[in-house]
């Protein structure tokens, strides 16, 4: 028997269905693979034998990303013939350049502990010269990273750096790129656009900007003005990529350095490539348009809870706001922060002069706030209404290690569910992600969401007019939504495998305290008998002393509730 290791998992490369075949990451396409047995088929895993290692790994990473950062600030200097600071360029690239590391480093140690523990007979791959891992943005690249054919290229270039007398079989792609870009500008959008832009100049002088916050529209330009300011309205534009991918320019640059570190010079080999047309080609473009968008110059501070992420233009922006020192001040918008490990890594928290948390107080540049999604906002479930069954989302992990074998489980957590719950299955609806349609082609809903015998066409349903509806919440992941409810009392169950794996020691108390008030289950049998015991009468459960007492320690310095829109000017005005 053969023993294959193919750098796609899109098997129908292959034709015989005997050999033993080795890959990264699961099957995904079951059309394309059906003639196969799976049960020669190995998936190879990498995951961190404790919670030192995964540390170990994130501040390992964050060293490469500030390298990285630095010489990367240099080159596009040059190539742009700017002066911008390493900070600065860290607001346009930041994120990008971390998921690249991070999925960069999960496929090369991938790949190592392969070739270093198998004895292969040769290796299927492509000619990774002919398809670019380059994107338009930050976005795409994202969406990139969860593609077959963009990680078989990814694959492929490791291969060859790490240079092994191993035979190859190469294989052809229709594509030489990943491009799914699409964009969302349309005539409505065009007139709304140029409205407010005329609107928008009307008393334009030095006042906080106030930009894609989580607020709901109504609550932001109150915020506006509670702050004295006449209230903006800055709409999200897709950037305009009129350039192509330079072949020529990007040979000209260079980020090889003879260090010591194997995985550090393969990033280094890739970055030309890799580079986003955002930050290359089509930069100066997009400053034009930035400029365009009549943001105001000098405003005395910037906040925002959304624009630092995937907005291109506004992030060009946001690095010249940077250059002139003005405060940034970035609003936490989700769940964990400062509870999962992951995020202490993040880039936002550096290029931000105060971050505005739910409640959690780190270092000093960390300002407590309270829930901003659920501000002045009430909510009453229905006592008698259905199981609200949240999905979280798939293939989305960010992590340099084991980035997504808990998406698997956590879809079967949802089946189980359904399958053993003694309910009447007409109250459960089922809240798919959008990434069950989008992801891997819909993999996880048509082999698993899709045969459940429950409603579940919820997708374009505001969540919280869902809830409405709902006698209880049922959440497969730490979401944001848990926080949410929590916030707005909403009764709320969840549970995920390996609960504490990804939460930072100090948090582990907090998730104890809902362990104790039957929010969150460490054990699926005991959150099946739990919610057919109390699904008659959920108030028993929910309003009694011990749960409400637990909820109120939850929440304490973590996820405040009840303050109101004056309480985030006055920070804002700090």
């Amino acid at each position: 028997m053969n023993s294959i290791f193919s750098l796609t998992n899109n098997l129908s490369y292959l034709k015989s269905t005997n050999d033993k075949i080795i890959v990264l990451d699961k099957i995904y396409s079951l059309e394309k693979n059906r003639n196969f047995n799976h049960k020669n088929i190995q998936i190879i895993q990498n995951k961190p034998k404790d919670k030192k290692e995964l540390i170990e790994v994130y501040e390992y990473c964050n060293i490469i990303y500030k390298r990285l950062l630095q010489d990367l600030s240099l080159e596009l200097n040059r190539l742009h013939d700017l002066k911008k600071s390493p900070e600065s360029w860290e607001v346009i690239i930041g994120k990008w350049l971390l998921g690249l590391i991070y999925i960069s480093h999960n496929n090369f140690k991938l790949c190592e502990k392969i070739l270093s523990e198998e004895k292969l007979s040769y290796i299927l791959m492509m000619d990774s010269d002919e398809y670019s891992l380059h994107t338009k943005e930050t976005l795409d690249f994202f969406w990139a990273t969860r593609d077959s054919d963009w990680n078989l290229s990814l694959n492929s270039k490791i291969i060859n750096f790490l240079n092994l007398d191993i035979k190859k079989k190469i294989i052809k792609l229709e594509d030489n790129k990943f491009d799914k870009y699409k964009s969302t500008s349309n005539i409505l959008f065009l007139l709304k656009k140029n409205f407010f832009k005329i609107f928008n100049k009307i008393n334009n002088k030095n006042n906080i900007l106030v930009y894609s916050t989580s607020l709901n529209i109504i609550q932001e330009k109150k915020l506006e003005l509670i702050l004295g300011q006449i209230p903006k309205f800055w709409t999200k534009e897709e950037p305009k990529y009129t350039k192509d991918y330079n072949h020529i320019l990007r040979k000209k640059i260079s980020f090889k350095k003879n260090t010591e570190d194997k995985f550090e010079n393969f990033i280094r080999s890739i970055l030309p490539d890799a580079l986003p047309l955002y930050i290359l080609e089509s930069f100066k473009d997009l400053e034009e348009q930035m400029i365009e968008k009549n943001l105001p110059t000098n405003p005395s501070k910037v906040f925002t809870c959304y624009g630092y992420a995937y907005d291109e233009l506004f992030k060009i922006y946001l690095s010249q706001i940077k250059e002139k020192k003005i405060p940034i001040y970035i609003g936490q918008h989700g769940n964990n922060y400062f509870t999962s490990i992951n995020t202490y890594y993040l880039n936002e928290f550096n290029t931000c002069d105060k971050f505005i948390s739910w409640g959690a107080k780190d270092t000093n540049k960390i300002v407590p706030g309270f829930n901003l999604n659920t501000i002045n906002r009430k909510i009453n479930y229905k006592k008698k209404g259905n199981l609200l069954v949240v999905c979280g989302a798939i293939g989305t992990g960010q992590s340099p290690i084991d980035r997504n074998t808990q998406d698997e489980k956590n879809v079967n957590v949802v089946v189980d569910l359904v399958k053993q719950l003694k309910i009447n299955k007409k109250f459960i609806k089922i809240r798919p992600h959008l990434t069950h349609f989008d992801s891997f082609n819909g993999y996880y809903y048509h082999k698993y969401l899709k045969k459940l015998n429950v409603n579940k066409n919820f997708l374009d349903k505001n969540i919280f007019k869902l809830i409405k509806k709902s006698r209880v919440v049922f959440f497969n992941y730490d979401s944001t939504g848990l926080l949410e409810n929590l916030s707005l009392n909403i009764p709320t169950v969840c549970f995920w495998h390996d609960t504490y794996s990804h939460i930072d020691d100090k948090y582990i108390i907090k998730y104890k305290k809902l362990i104790e008030g039957k929010i969150l289950f460490e054990n699926f049998d005991d959150l099946i008998k739990h919610l057919d015991k109390y699904w008659d009468n959920i108030d028993d459960w929910w309003l009694s002393l011990k749960t409400q007492s637990v909820i109120k320690e939850f929440n304490e310095n973590l996820n405040i509730n009840g303050q109101k829109l004056t309480d985030l000017a006055k920070i804002l005005k700090i």
